[in-house]
């Protein structure tokens, strides 16, 4: 920890934080060149420019863009269950199921000029997992994602906290967090209206 000329608070060296940068640009090019390789494999024709990009595109918080009825009908069969099965139900609900809306979400995620086959798209969805914003025990619909699987492993029990909104993008993150403080204030006034006597 160094003072810099002209600062009164302690600052880390810039030097100190490159390691760090350079990581997380690295961990997103090899995830970036697995999707590639992946659609190249399987004769997926992506979009020219394909990237992942930072923030990520609006299909990958497909909670908050998405409006699809089969994704409200999986999210309030998964808010019935135990919260450590409720990502597991989402997962098949959302990706496995042949009726599910994997297959749309994915071919807009890459910008594919035709749609998925059966055996590209049972390719293609190994690199994603549906995940949460925010833990299971807060689950609210404008937080579920898709995420590439190498990054919901990496930032997966809260780990690398800065990485995880960076990519998602700082407003989506905020709007969940006031969706959840609105629920948990709603269910406190219920809670509240439920102890109060009967009128007379």
């Amino acid at each position: 920890i160094e003072r810099e000329k002209g600062q009164t608070k302690k600052s880390v060296d810039q030097y100190a934080l490159q390691a760090t940068q350079d990581h997380k640009k690295e961990e997103l090019l090899r995830t970036e060149k697995l999707h590639i390789k992946g659609c190249l494999r399987f004769g997926v024709g992506i979009a020219c420019d394909w990237c992942l990009r930072v923030p990520c595109s609006r299909p990958e918080v497909f909670g908050q863009t998405c409006d699809d009825e089969r994704i409200d009908v999986a999210y309030l069969r998964a808010r019935k269950l135990p919260p450590s099965k409720r990502l597991d139900f989402m997962n098949k609900a959302i990706l496995d199921d042949p009726d599910g809306p994997g297959r749309y979400l994915l071919e807009k995620i890459y910008g594919c000029r035709k749609p998925l086959d059966d055996t590209q798209y049972s390719a293609l969805r190994r690199l994603w997992v549906v995940a949460s914003i925010r833990t299971p025990q807060e689950f609210v619909r404008e937080a579920l994602v898709l995420r590439p699987y190498q990054f919901a492993a990496r930032w997966s029990g809260g780990r690398k906290p800065v990485e995880m909104p960076r990519y998602t993008g700082a407003a989506r993150v905020r709007l969940v967090t006031k969706v959840v403080d609105a629920a948990t204030g709603l269910r406190t006034v219920r809670e509240q209206a439920a102890a109060l006597p009967p009128l007379s």
